[in-house]
């Protein structure tokens, strides 16, 4: 083989190992951040359970605020 296909072909194969260790790297960061996002949305949907029991705690304490329907009587 010539040089000159010797050096296209190491240039070739430098160029996909570095674009490889980029994808590769960029899969793990992204896996990354998705781990992150799984995290966070956890914990606003314990924030939101903890103020949805709160929520309750103070419309049991305090009936008159809340407009519950009057018990009627069963039609026969």
């Amino acid at each position: 083989m010539s040089p000159e296909v010797i050096a296209i072909l190491g240039v070739g194969v430098s160029l996909g190992v570095g674009l490889g260790g980029l994808i590769v790297s960029g899969q793990r960061s992204l896996r990354a951040g998705l781990e992150a996002a799984s995290a966070e949305r956890a914990s606003i949907r314990q924030d939101l359970h903890l103020l949805a029991e709160r929520v309750a705690r103070i419309e049991g304490a305090l009936p008159f605020l809340v407009n519950r329907p009057k018990a009627t009587e069963p039609t026969r």
